[in-house]
């Protein structure tokens, strides 16, 4: 909910998706001013580093993944805040986002009682980190190119994955087409190739940079390596949600 809240599905007006946003962030604990303004920046500079803030989940070794995938969401204020993107009227929200969360949580800490409250809740907002971050985040954007749009994420195939991730599996079509709400990425599943159908876990149909670059027609692999950022970084910025950034101007 909160995603297709900052993409504008959930309601008719700017004030209605913001409150459904902040709704539905409330159990996880995050603040929906934090992802409402980082995730704008992930689709305008996805996998540029030190621009996307989402680059963060690009781990330096295998150990790492599952503390970025905890940490992920609570590093969004320190990343916007070191950028000097936070504005006053940003800690106005976020104190506004603390204390709803505060308040749902404390009444329900009062009723369960603080042993129950933290095996209720710890593991399953563990578990919802790496369910999350890992497959739809990290394997989506598995590379992290920076060349073509199309080769900047990966979609997984099949219908499994789309309902399972009500949409998120089309990572691709997504970043290309982010005004579509999740429900209307669902022509875009494919089923997967003959040769990988019988492998156990999910695939994606990661799209090969250097096969673009060559169609682009760059002399060599070393030119199209040094050409990507300069090339595509400008119009992947305005191919995504540049219509967001403008909006809301972050």
């Amino acid at each position: 909910m909160a995603h297709e809240g900052v993409h504008g599905h959930l309601g008719r007006t700017k004030l209605a998706n913001f409150w459904w946003g902040r709704i539905a962030l409330i159990p996880s604990m995050v603040p929906f001013t934090n992802f409402r303004k980082t995730h704008r920046l992930h689709h305008a500079y996805t996998n540029i580093p030190d621009q996307d803030p989402d680059h963060f989940l690009n781990s330096r070794s295998v150990f790492e993944i599952p503390l970025r995938a905890i940490a992920m969401p609570h590093q969004w204020f320190f990343w916007l805040w070191k950028r000097g993107r936070i504005r006053q009227a940003d800690l106005v929200e976020l104190a506004l986002n603390y204390f709803a969360i505060f308040a749902t949580h404390g009444i329900i800490l009062a009723f369960v009682g603080p042993a129950r409250m933290f095996w209720g809740m710890f593991p399953v907002l563990i578990l919802v980190s790496l369910l999350l971050w890992y497959p739809f985040a990290i394997q989506t954007h598995e590379g992290y190119s920076t060349a073509s749009a199309k080769s900047r994420s990966h979609n997984y195939y099949g219908n499994f994955m789309y309902w399972f991730s009500l949409g998120l599996s089309i990572h691709r079509e997504h970043h290309l087409q982010p005004r579509l709400a999740w429900i209307e990425l669902k022509p875009y599943v494919e089923h997967a190739p003959a040769e990988i159908q019988r492998r156990l876990l999910p695939q994606r149909d990661k799209v090969d940079a250097f096969c673009q670059s060559r169609i682009v027609g760059s002399t060599t692999e070393q030119e199209a390596v040094a050409t990507w950022p300069l090339r595509n970084a400008q119009t992947n910025a305005e191919v995504h949600d540049k219509y967001l950034i403008a909006r809301d101007h972050v």
